[in-house]
């Protein structure tokens, strides 16, 4: 636990098994508002993708998402499509590379 000031504390944790687990915060020994909290904890997976444009996207509109392989080496591939119409927008292959000195 870190007291940053008067107003915020950071509580860092690792997990070591996967599951939901919940955090209870108190004042003065009553539960606050919206406490329990939960946190869904997630085994890791070798390939994660992550943007915004990933719950939804306007049409017409710029979407970005990344793909984070966590030490992933090898050929990775990526296609974008529209299950209902059966067709790619886009597809493409990526090789990592991990060079070392």
């Amino acid at each position: 636990m870190n007291i940053i000031n008067d107003n915020l504390i950071r509580i860092n944790f690792i997990p070591q098994e996967p599951g939901f687990y919940f955090v209870n915060i108190y004042n003065n020994n009553q539960s606050i508002e919206g406490s329990p909290f939960l946190i869904h904890i997630k085994r890791p997976q070798v390939v994660e993708i992550s943007g915004k444009c990933l719950d939804h996207l306007r049409l017409n509109d710029l979407g970005i998402f990344r793909i984070h392989c966590h030490g992933q080496q090898g050929l990775i591939k990526a296609k974008i499509f529209c299950k209902e119409k059966k067709t790619i927008l886009f597809f493409c292959l990526f090789k990592i590379i991990v060079l070392f000195d």
